[in-house]
């Protein structure tokens, strides 16, 4: 079953219910509510779910999505995280993905040389 683009759309908002449902465990585990710590909290699970939901394939099934998304709001602060440690590695190893997915050479010999499709080019370092 296809996913109506109507709801990809939505992913960023179903994704809020995780990261409200987090800030609240953590609320019953002894952290002290504080309203502009939940808005900050809601709006990063937000940007963590609509990319999340961008990323996920249009054939998924809908109930996979949904979970996937909202755990992806849950889990915002450690996704960030990551994305912040290990960031450049993994758009590194995505954009290769893509490149070899449509038959596309580009390597990074030296930090500064690249070579796409046989030919050399020194970046601006």
């Amino acid at each position: 079953m296809k996913i109506p683009t109507e709801y990809t759309q939505g992913s960023g908002y179903l994704a809020i219910f995780g990261g409200a449902s987090y800030y609240l465990w953590k609320v019953t585990q002894g952290k002290k509510f504080n309203m502009l710590s939940f808005i900050i909290n809601l709006i990063l699970a937000f940007f963590v779910g609509f990319v999340m939901g961008k990323f996920l394939p249009d054939g998924l099934s809908i109930n996979y999505r949904d979970g996937l998304i909202s755990i992806s709001g849950f889990l915002a602060f450690p996704i960030l995280e990551l994305l912040e440690d290990r960031g450049i590695l993994l758009l590194h190893q995505f954009i290769n993905y893509i490149f070899k997915k449509n038959n596309i050479e580009v390597f990074i010999e030296d930090g500064e040389t690249i070579r796409y499709k046989g030919k050399k080019y020194k970046t601006n370092k």
